[in-house]
């Protein structure tokens, strides 16, 4: 973590930390290629030259949102696999929805989540390689205390990455799915259904592996 971005996350009201919010706005709204400095200047209420001062470059200013999110992601994660010491499966699921609805019903942080798994310009990142696997080894740990090392199988990591990849494509379509199942976007309702849906995708995954362990 840069200390730029450590200065943000600390005090989000700063000068830096609106500059970095204003940038998730933007970035999420238009992506990297459609969003200039002075889009992103214009949103946090100040000048260019202040936003490089604070900043460096628009590139520098992405990859700083972009680690902002997955930042925040881990440590959900972390939060999760803290909860879930000495629970029942249905139990960790249900933690599992509970710890990550908010991640994933943010529009904003899922859009610019979207880019470290389908922009293959930022895909490559260091930090965005690390922290996916990191996700992909907590839940292997995961799977073997709860099944056995048995009931891992070589396509685990790929598929993990493809759930996820799967979620982060249902929620950041907010619109175009509630238009086609016929809600509101902004209603309980479509978020009741994204959040069941979310159970029965994380619920399938793990009790696929239920079987391959015994």
């Amino acid at each position: 973590m840069t200390k730029a971005l450590e200065l943000a996350r600390a005090q989000p009201d700063s000068l830096k930390g609106r500059i970095l919010a204003a940038a998730r706005r933007s970035f999420a709204r238009q992506g990297y290629r459609g969003t200039s400095t002075r889009t992103i200047a214009g949103e946090a209420g100040i000048d260019v030259s202040t936003l490089y001062y604070h900043w460096g470059s628009k590139l520098d200013l992405f990859d700083a949102v972009l680690a902002d999110v997955q930042l925040g992601f881990e440590a959900r994660l972390r939060a999760w696999v803290h909860a879930t010491r000495d629970r029942t499966l249905d139990e960790c699921l249900d933690l599992g929805v509970e710890h990550f609805a908010g991640f994933f019903m943010d529009r904003d942080v899922v859009r610019v989540a979207l880019y470290s798994f389908f922009d293959e310009e930022f895909a490559g990142k260091g930090w965005a390689v690390a922290s996916q696997r990191q996700l992909v080894e907590t839940l292997r740990t995961f799977v073997e205390k709860r099944f056995g090392a048995a009931a891992v199988p070589e396509e685990f990591d790929a598929a993990v990455l493809a759930l996820i990849a799967s979620i982060l494509a249902l929620v950041g379509s907010k619109k175009h799915v509630a238009d086609i199942l016929g809600l509101d976007p902004d209603g309980p309702e479509y978020h009741e259904r994204v959040v069941r849906t979310l159970r029965r995708l994380i619920g399938s995954f793990a009790r696929s592996f239920e079987s391959k362990g015994e």
